[in-house]
């Protein structure tokens, strides 16, 4: 009935806030991540600049900080691919969860619907019933009338 209904409505939309935290923590993880692999890689930077002294070194550690950072870009690339997957399923979660509970309250209109228009026959029926009883009783009562002796 109506508590079922509440109840399970308001289970969808536990769903669907949990939903929308879960994805906030994910978001917040990613950009903690983020800034992280930014801060790494200025430092990374620096070191580079501080030891341009020596031409070969510096040439053999920027060979291996350039290749360390397009390991990082790709990892960082692939993250954000991840978080643009998951964040997808989560939206494509929240959208089923909100056409099922759209449905479910079609589902229940229709029902008030039907239960309104099964409602509204059983008074017609009622109403006929009596009208047809109270006829009964005058034809009954005029019928004794003229069976009684005047």
């Amino acid at each position: 009935g109506r508590g079922e209904r509440e109840a399970r409505e308001a289970a969808l939309a536990g769903e669907l806030e949990e939903s929308r935290l879960q994805q906030q923590r994910l978001k917040a993880s990613s950009e903690v991540s983020l800034a992280e692999l930014a801060a790494e890689r200025r430092q990374q930077d620096e070191a580079r600049l501080r030891r341009t002294v020596e031409a070969q070194q510096e040439r053999q550690r920027s060979e291996a900080l350039q290749e360390a950072l397009g390991e990082r870009e790709r990892l960082l690339a692939r993250a954000r691919a991840d978080l643009e997957k998951t964040s997808s399923k989560l939206r494509a979660t929240a959208q089923d969860r909100a056409a099922k509970l759209q449905s479910a309250f079609k589902v229940a209109s229709a029902l008030r619907a039907v239960v309104g228009h099964k409602e509204e026959e059983r008074r017609a029926a009622t109403a006929h019933a009596e009208r047809a009883a109270a006829a009964a009783a005058e034809r009954d009562a005029a019928a004794a009338a003229h069976l009684l002796p005047t």
